[in-house]
């Protein structure tokens, strides 16, 4: 005789087990990780950088615009972004991502790929893959170069426990 279990107990099982991140970084990235954090202040001042706008300029051969853009550790990231006739919003709350089209007046709901997307720009302008524990993300120096798989044929990165 088998008994089933309710589908609702398992949820809250999930729910209620922690989950455990653990973050790795390969010796030959290490290397260039640490010279980047002493090039920009050393740890104490990475670890005191807890928001950052960054707001400059962008001139293509065909366009010109602006951009200026928002993150807060660990994982918020907003932009702005007008280029030629394109005039752009998108952000990232730690949970939902967004993209609203000026032009139409037209916001998406951020889903696989692209919310993959903005959750890795989060994770790169917060600089989690410089502070200690990596944000939770493993790491390993490709080719010479320290990289965080975002992509294309470079892609190396690995998720703890996946």
């Amino acid at each position: 005789m088998s008994r089933q279990i309710p589908t609702s107990w398992v949820l809250l099982a999930c729910l209620l087990v922690p989950r455990i991140t653990l973050a790795e970084i390969a010796p030959a990235a290490r290397t260039v990780v640490d010279r980047y954090v002493e090039a920009t202040g050393g740890a104490s001042a990475l670890a005191a950088q807890q928001a950052l706008r960054s707001k400059g300029r962008i001139n293509t051969m065909e366009f010109h615009g602006t951009f200026e853009e928002w993150c807060a550790v660990p994982d918020k990231y907003a932009l702005r972004m007008t280029l030629g006739p394109l005039r752009i919003r998108e952000g990232y709350d730690g949970v939902t991502g967004w993209r609203t089209d000026l032009n139409s007046k037209k916001v998406t709901m951020l889903d696989g790929h692209d919310l993959e997307r903005i959750q890795g720009d989060a994770y790169f302008e917060n600089e989690m893959w410089a502070r200690d524990d990596q944000g939770g993300d493993a790491k390993q120096a490709v080719d010479g170069k320290s990289v965080r798989g975002r992509g294309g044929d470079a892609e190396r990165e690995q998720h703890a426990g996946q």
